[in-house]
């Protein structure tokens, strides 16, 4: 199987099927990076592509998974509901034998693959080991004990849908500082194009604004702040009234950033599964990373 990098303008001109919001090319527009994908081609047609964004350093270049997505979808051609072994196997071989040897070309490659790619097997076969990434996700949802007395807590505040200019310029001013410049300038740029966004509001005036993706399978917490004078559990409630949203509408919520830490200290109370997906990154890369 051949293997190779795709510019975005050669994408643009196969159909793909594409389920989720940041599986469309507007939404790698919308981003404002380049972008493309390692493709993969099998007796000279296209099999699948792996999207990643582009950057070209001095002769070097960095593929990687930008961070307004959960993990770099993986195309291929045509909907499969579960990817077959004879499917699966010799792409994961073919994307391991790259990544063994795109260091020699001076290429760094980054990202997470989409968790319906999380077989083992035919990477450890080709000598890479991946990195394990991952999150929570909901697809029941009982709060226990401890978290129904925090709800208690905040039955008086109202959550409800707010305005997309009002509630970034809340989240721009109250989001943690550790937040990045680049995520700050994307999810601006999402949130105000035509994707399938839903915004809430915790009490009012408001003490906590949060964003949700709305996908053909899952809901995406992408973010969220809260005012420091605000009630301890007013993120609690935002979160909870979105699970179950999501749940009635028969998707799994999925919460994004759930390596990080503290956070997924936070996201654990709401007893989530957690997910495992591969992160695959190059050696040096990941020499230079640490």
């Amino acid at each position: 199987m051949k293997v190779f990098w795709l510019s975005h303008t050669d994408l643009k001109g196969i159909s793909f099927y594409r389920e989720e919001p940041f599986e469309n090319w507007a939404w790698w527009d919308t981003m404002g990076e380049p972008w493309g994908a390692i493709a993969f081609e099998e007796n000279g047609a296209l099999r699948a592509a792996w999207l990643l964004a582009e950057r070209r350093l001095a002769g070097l270049r960095l593929w990687r998974m930008p961070l307004a997505v959960p993990y770099a979808p993986l195309l291929m051609l045509d909907p499969l509901s579960r990817v077959p072994y004879a499917t699966q196997s010799p792409i994961l071989r073919a994307l391991a034998g790259f990544l063994r040897k795109a260091e020699w070309h001076l290429q760094f490659i980054a990202g997470a693959l989409p968790p319906e790619w999380s077989y083992l097997p035919p990477f450890r076969q080709m000598g890479f080991r991946p990195e394990v990434a991952g999150s929570f996700v909901i697809h029941h949802f009982e709060p226990s004990s401890a978290l129904r007395r925090k709800l208690r807590q905040t039955e008086s505040l109202p959550v409800w849908p707010m305005e997309a200019s009002r509630a970034l310029s809340f989240w721009q001013t109250h989001a943690p500082p550790a937040i990045s410049a680049k995520f700050r300038q994307q999810l601006e740029a999402l949130v105000h194009s035509p994707f399938p966004w839903e915004i809430l509001a915790t009490g009012d005036p408001p003490q906590a604004v949060g964003f949700f993706l709305w996908g053909k399978k899952r809901v995406w917490y992408y973010a969220s702040a809260h005012r420091p004078d605000s009630h301890s559990q007013a993120g609690t409630r935002l979160l909870a009234t979105a699970i179950q949203k999501a749940l009635h509408d028969g998707k799994i919520f999925d919460f994004m950033g759930s390596l990080l830490p503290g956070v997924e200290r936070f996201f654990w109370q709401f007893e989530g599964l957690w997910e495992h997906r591969f992160f695959l990154i190059t050696p040096l890369l990941k020499r230079l990373s640490s």
